[in-house]
């Protein structure tokens, strides 16, 4: 079960920080859901990427027509949290789909403090290698990077013998997780939505 791999190295954490078994669960499902959601069919076959503005989650980005919203709770052992999606389809002239998704989950107080770089470096790590050795894919390329001074990580996996690739990008706001997805064929002009999506992202504070 992908849930219950131990991809989070506990020897990158400090004596006396929490747990992670549950932090590291609910980042994959995060990641993940993307390849999971059902959308109906009102989300395919969009044109327009109107901004999508999320008052509660903080933030803008925008989407193809029809996005859909849904919320997920999931027991850790971090006690029961929430994490909220935001998930659209475009189709493009040649048939072929492309999937967006924003997700975002609060943990609780304390448990990411902002200097507590290890542990946050940490965290970040172990959603891209658990996502990446979900994925089964071929690894384009992977970073570090700041989203707005805070610590972030992007990388994009080759899938379906490089006809797909799935990019991600995985953020902490404080105690907030945000992670973006898209899975697109790799043509150019698929890319350049996948582009336009990721480039759009803007939080609201």
């Amino acid at each position: 079960d992908v849930y219950k791999r131990q991809y989070f190295r506990s020897s990158k954490i400090k004596e006396g920080y929490p747990s992670c078994n549950g932090m590291r669960k609910l980042a994959l499902l995060i990641c993940i859901c993307i390849v999971l959601c059902g959308l109906s069919d009102r989300a395919y076959a969009q044109v327009h990427w109107p901004w999508f503005e999320d008052p509660s989650g903080h933030f803008a980005v925008r989407l193809p027509d029809g996005a859909q919203t849904t919320a997920d709770t999931v027991a850790t052992d971090l006690g029961a949290l929430e994490y909220i999606t935001h998930a659209a389809i475009s189709m493009g002239n040649d048939g072929n789909e492309a999937r967006y998704a924003v997700n975002y989950c609060d943990y609780p107080e304390g448990i990411f403090h902002r200097d507590s770089i290890e542990l946050i470096n940490a965290f970040l790590d172990a959603t891209v290698e658990a996502l990446i050795a979900n994925t089964h894919g071929e690894v384009l390329y992977r970073d570090e990077v700041e989203v707005f001074a805070y610590p972030a990580r992007i990388w994009k996996v080759a899938i379906d013998g490089g006809a797909r690739e799935i990019k991600n990008k995985a953020e902490l706001v404080g105690r907030r997780f945000y992670s973006l997805q898209s899975i697109a064929p790799a043509q150019a002009s698929a890319q350049k939505d996948v582009d336009r999506f990721f480039n759009s992202f803007k939080l609201i504070l």
